[in-house]
């Protein structure tokens, strides 16, 4: 049996997670804020814990159009075995133009 990753979530710190950024042409300047979907938050948090714990959440949902800047922090839900957990999300850096480095952690209940 896995187990809920609620068992595991103090494994769950300080993830290094490399995401691109969605509104950044190339290298050039962009008339927006660069921004990350929440649908593609949830795919890389959910991509993240698999590899950390060693199966994917049920479900990880996680607010629309979060700013890619560094100290940015979203909430996000993960829900599995019947358990719901907060997960927040740190923007820690920026990677050039292509990325930024997230720390992910899932609350401890």
């Amino acid at each position: 049996m896995r187990g809920p990753i609620s068992a595991k979530a103090g494994l769950v710190l300080g993830l290094a997670v490399p995401m691109a950024l969605t509104t950044l042409t190339a290298c050039g300047a962009s008339s927006q804020q660069p921004s990350v979907s929440g649908a593609q938050l949830a795919r890389k948090v959910t991509a993240a814990l698999t590899r950390k714990v060693g199966h994917a959440p049920d479900a990880v949902t996680c607010p629309d159009m979060v700013p890619a800047r560094v100290g940015s922090r979203v909430r996000c839900t993960l829900t599995d075995d019947g358990a719901s957990l907060g997960v927040t999300v740190t923007a820690t850096s920026l990677t050039g133009c292509d990325g930024v480095q997230l720390h992910i952690k899932v609350d401890n209940q």
